[in-house]
């Protein structure tokens, strides 16, 4: 049964949950804008990112971050939308030397085939 105060108990961590995870994609929306280099969708989900914030502090007890982050100064040290660092088109580095246990080192080797002389 729910009790009538909902900030209680198990209530309170689901809904502090669900801020986090809420948090979680909104910052990958804005992620996901400045890759595209569309500025409106990286303010929008900031915005809502920040308001996330302040709700799950408010659920803490503790102080809500001051305002919604500029973009330019949230994605300062995380590149830029079109210099993602794993490079999509570049070949995949293969290794010189397979691993052993993957099985491309080794060739199947028949029985030597047996001497005619030897019957």
């Amino acid at each position: 049964m729910m009790s009538e105060n909902p900030d209680t108990g198990d209530d309170r961590f689901v809904r502090l949950k669900k801020f986090r995870q809420q948090e979680q994609i909104w910052r990958n929306r804005a992620a996901m804008g400045w890759q595209q280099r569309n500025l409106a969708l990286v303010e929008y989900a900031l915005n809502h990112m920040w308001g996330c914030q302040v709700d799950a502090a408010n659920i803490e007890g503790k102080e809500p971050p001051e305002g919604p982050p500029d973009p330019e100064e949230y994605f300062r040290d995380r590149g830029q939308g079109d210099d993602p660092p794993w490079r999509p088109y570049d070949p995949m580095r293969v290794a010189s030397r397979p691993a052993p246990s993957s099985g491309g080192a080794y060739r199947s080797l028949l029985p030597p085939k047996p001497d005619e002389d030897e019957e």
